[in-house]
């Protein structure tokens, strides 16, 4: 018999049909005793799944390993090889790429990989969505001077126009010294890895040293480059910073009573019955591939399929997430899924995280364990979610994975749309959803910002559009920055009323379906009043406050949590996050603007040519103001009365700063 040949030592089986094709792969750590499981029961006794796979399987092979976790390897290659129908297969088994920083070269450059390598250089990733990842290299070559060729710097002999455009500091021709080229990588990383506090006050320290020196120009490039940089991290999800790298694994399934299968040890295999088995053509029920249609559609009328999804966290940042769908699971226990598509999953030309986030610890854990510790090189732990904090992630990656695999059938932002109007208790969906927000610090600088989310073809209004079935989108030329124009200091109550009104009035019939405050009943109670001001406008409101999140209902007096990691709910925060993006970056801009402008700018009365003449006299503001009034009214274009006002705007200004 075969089986007396089969040494008890570590490796992996195949299980092949009657044309030689691979039906099923697997791994133990005693090759012998795994076989024989399935051996020694009646195909009656044991699961659809397996039953299936031995009515098919005509021969089996084997390969014996140095040790198990040499086995997992060698069996997730050869998963990936043959993709056997009985085995767990990712319709998705690409890599994902990384962003490569050359800190072992002299002048370090960035770039695109596919393959993560522990050779000394910094790796950022992986990137699940490659717009994303073109939107971080687009931003760093926008906005970071490190060099974008890929030359040998020492052969040059002039600069390209990278330098010129501002893009590059040109290390190839001495224009820039190293400590200051490293510095400036040493800035992407910080970026990359979404060390706010540092980058930021690293860069503000400068633009305020040289706006100290009146270097005005060189400090609105930095004023620029962090402006951009905050608008960068403020669309990025912030998780928790503390929480470091980890990827989160959600799972749905098709057959809800497939949850409850269990094994009661790794050693329990559904057996095969080796002898008194007719050969396919004497079975009926066989198909022409040697396949007996009964026995292995039996367990598939229960289409049991599912969706993982995984949320991808480096740096307590959410960088991406992604839906593998999994075809045929076959009543395959749920430790034995997720151990099939971890193996699977991190098979690619992917770094594992210190840490996996699961509902229920994989089969085989201890192997798994081995295998993503080599591969990435320090421990690897699944740890199941019981903090609060990765449990609630770990709930929002089941419920994206639920919602996806009902938009698998059919459904669409219609569906969220519905699921919307359920939780809000609306007459009918929204298909056009517009948000308001306002910026203020204690009162300077107040704006009112307004963004538009639609599923209509012209981003019109119900009425006015024709429905596009699919992704809804924010319509930017709907989208409104307005200065606060009728009220001083700090009444956000106020300052909303007016937005509101002005962009009611501004849209008219293309205002949306259902409108989105950020804030609470204050506010929302002060849109109401502005839009019930407005001749022809209709559209059910509502508000988003924040810690924790939930929206308020008018004429209710509960308000409804957000917080479920739902589709509907998501979309709301996404809502929400834009216009606040929107809004804070105009109000920054504004602010900073006005902060870099020169002080002799803002006093009344000061032309060009009264303030190139005070700087040719004086080295700069705080001379100015150590002078006498004789002193200052002896400058071209001054006499004592407008020397002595100089001096007083001056001090006010100094004393509201």
């Amino acid at each position: 018999m075969k089986l007396k040949t089969v040494p008890e030592l570590p490796g992996v089986y195949l299980f092949r049909d009657a044309k030689e094709r691979v039906l099923y792969v697997g791994k133990a750590i005693s090759l012998r005793k795994r076989l024989r499981n399935y051996f020694r029961a009646n195909l009656a006794e044991i699961e659809p799944r397996k039953a299936g796979l031995m009515e098919l399987a005509m021969d089996f092979t084997f390969i014996v390993t140095e040790n198990e976790v040499e086995a997992l390897a060698l069996e997730a290659n050869l998963i990936k090889q043959y993709r056997p129908r009985f085995n767990v297969i990712l319709k998705d088994d690409k890599g994902y790429p990384y962003l490569r920083i050359t800190t072992t070269e002299k002048w370090p450059r960035i770039e695109v990989v596919r393959r993560f390598s522990r050779d000394g250089n910094v790796y950022i990733g992986p990137y699940v969505s490659s717009r994303s990842l073109r939107e971080s290299l687009d931003f760093i070559r926008k906005y970071f001077t490190i060099r974008p060729c890929i030359y040998k710097l020492d052969s040059i002999g002039r600069h390209c126009v990278e330098h010129e455009i501002g893009r590059c500091s040109a290390p190839c021709v001495g224009k820039v010294d190293k400590e200051e080229y490293d510095g400036e990588v040493n800035n992407v990383i910080e970026f990359l890895k979404g060390n706010r506090r540092e980058l930021l006050d690293k860069l503000t320290a400068k633009m305020n040293a040289f706006a100290e020196v009146l270097e005005f120009e060189k400090a609105a490039r930095y004023r620029d480059k962090i402006g951009a940089i905050r608008s960068a991290w403020e669309m990025q999800k912030v998780v928790a910073p503390e929480l470091g790298d980890m990827d989160v694994i959600g799972f749905y399934r098709a057959s809800p009573e497939a949850w409850a299968v269990s094994r009661a040890s790794e050693e329990v295999q559904h057996p095969l019955v080796e002898s008194g088995r007719r050969p396919p053509a004497e079975r009926e029920n066989v198909n022409e591939e040697g396949r007996d249609e009964n026995q292995y559609d039996s367990y598939r009328q229960g289409r049991d399929e599912g969706i993982f999804n995984v949320f991808f966290v480096r740096h307590g940042v959410l960088i991406g997430v992604k839906d593998f769908h999994v075809k045929n699971l076959q009543g395959l226990p749920i430790r034995e899924a997720l151990s099939g598509f971890i193996t699977q999953f991190y098979n690619k030309e992917i770094l594992p995280p210190p840490e996996i986030i699961i509902r229920q610890r994989p089969a085989g854990q201890s192997t798994l364990r081995k295998w993503l510790a080599k591969k990435r090189g320090s421990p690897v732990s699944f740890v199941v979610a019981e903090e609060s904090r990765r449990l609630d992630l770990l709930k929002m990656a089941e419920q994206n994975a639920s919602t996806s695999f009902r938009l698998r059938g059919g459904s669409s932002d219609d569906y969220v749309a519905e699921e919307l109007a359920l939780r809000l208790g609306l007459s009918q969906a929204p298909r056009s959803i517009g948000a308001f927000d306002i910026s203020t610090i204690s009162g300077s600088d107040s704006v009112g910002a307004f963004i538009y989310w639609s599923t209509l073809s012209d981003g019109g209004s119900t009425g006015q559009g024709r429905f596009k079935t699919g992704e809804g989108r924010f319509k930017k030329e709907y989208y409104r920055h307005l200065r606060i124009k009728t009220v001083t200091g700090v009444d956000d109550y106020s300052m909303m009323r007016e937005v509101v009104g002005r962009v009611a009035k501004n849209l008219g019939e293309a205002f949306p379906d259902l409108v989105v405050i950020d804030g609470g009943r204050g506010q929302l109670e002060a849109a109401i009043r502005a839009l019930a001001g407005v001749e022809g406008v209709r559209a059910a409101i509502v508000s988003i406050a924040k810690d924790p999140d939930r929206v308020f209902i008018p004429g209710k007096p509960r308000s409804i949590s957000i917080e479920d990691g739902s589709q509907a709910s998501m979309l709301m925060k996404r809502i929400r996050d834009e216009v606040h993006r929107f809004a804070i970056t105009y109000h920054r801009k504004l602010r900073d603007k006005r902060l870099l402008q020169s002080p002799l700018e803002r006093v009344r009365g000061m032309t060009r040519k009264r303030r190139v003449a005070l700087l040719k006299r004086f080295d700069g503001i705080e001379t100015i103001m150590k002078a006498t009034v004789e002193e200052i009214a002896s400058v071209e274009g001054f006499n004592k009365k407008s020397a002595e006002n100089l001096l007083k705007e001056l001090q006010n200004l100094r004393e509201l700063a």
